[in-house]
């Protein structure tokens, strides 16, 4: 059985922390980038492991325009979270995503 992958993009290293340590429970191989090229070089050296299709995204941002959330779902965004993001809100996230965790 292939490892729960899990790829965290975010710019600030305390975000990543908190998103580190939340995600911590799952029996995951968790890998981070700080930027979206970062990520995608990490998408490209993984992609043979990653069932790209079947993949949650989870957007977090701190813009507040509807314009921004209605790209990102058109773009294949699973859920879109407004910072300050909540423990509460990730959990629910992580409890629809990975029911078993």
């Amino acid at each position: 059985m292939t490892p729960l992958q899990v790829l965290v993009v975010e710019d600030s290293p305390a975000m990543r922390q908190l998103l580190r340590q939340t995600l911590s429970r799952l029996d995951a191989v968790i890998r981070e980038a700080a930027d979206g090229v970062e990520a995608l070089k990490l998408l490209g050296q993984l992609r043979d492991e990653l069932a790209v299709s079947a993949t949650a995204v989870a957007v977090i941002t701190s813009s507040d325009s509807a314009e921004v959330e209605q790209q990102t779902r058109s773009l294949g965004a699973s859920y879109f979270l407004r910072k300050p993001v909540h423990r509460r809100d990730l959990d629910r996230i992580l409890q629809e995503v990975f029911p078993s965790a």
